[in-house]
């Protein structure tokens, strides 16, 4: 919806260089504030087929009602009194909801969705920590340098935990306790 509000914000100069814009013949701002509307109205479903689908808690749907309307609110707005001020609102109202919306289904992710994305980062840092360490990328761009061969997977031991031991009991002896 923030694109609509620049689009329509902006349509003179799209259309001095030539762009094709939905907003190119929309001065009452009719076509560009539906479309608007309509990526707002579609936002709202994100979270039910998030919940849906398992990703996010059933919560996101609650935590998320303000942000979407607040975002819908501002688009109806824009498309009742199209101006520069109410293009500004939906723009200023899309930043701010997309950092909100996305902060919220992060926290309301669920664990399965949060650790497959974070197995996606990890990922994604050894592949670029393999490019920058020399001995990896050495490795990658000539094979046969791997002492290992290819179908050996490294083994790498895992550390023995130590349970708590209990002192070994005192035997404080006194001369005169043997007999005792």
């Amino acid at each position: 919806p923030h694109f609509m509000g620049i689009a329509w914000k902006y349509r003179k100069d799209y259309k001095h260089a030539g762009y094709q814009m939905v907003t190119r013949d929309d001065p009452g701002a009719t076509r560009t504030a539906y479309w608007a509307t309509c990526g707002a109205w579609a936002l709202v479903t994100v979270p039910f087929v998030s919940y849906g689908v398992g990703m996010t808690s059933s919560m996101f749907i609650i935590s998320s009602a303000i942000p979407n309307a607040a975002l819908v609110y501002s688009c109806v707005q824009f498309g009742r009194k199209p101006s520069g001020r109410t293009a500004n609102r939906v723009i200023l109202v899309g930043f701010v909801y997309l950092m909100v919306f996305l902060g919220l289904m992060f926290f309301h992710s669920t664990s399965k969705a949060l650790e497959m994305h974070l197995n996606s980062l990890r990922n994604i840092l050894r592949r670029v920590g393999r490019q920058l360490c020399i001995h990896e990328s050495a490795i990658l761009k000539k094979p046969e340098m791997c002492p290992l061969p290819k179908n050996q997977a490294v083994v790498v031991p895992q550390a023995v935990s130590e349970s708590p031991s209990t002192p070994p009991p005192s035997h404080s002896s006194s001369p005169g306790d043997e007999k005792k």
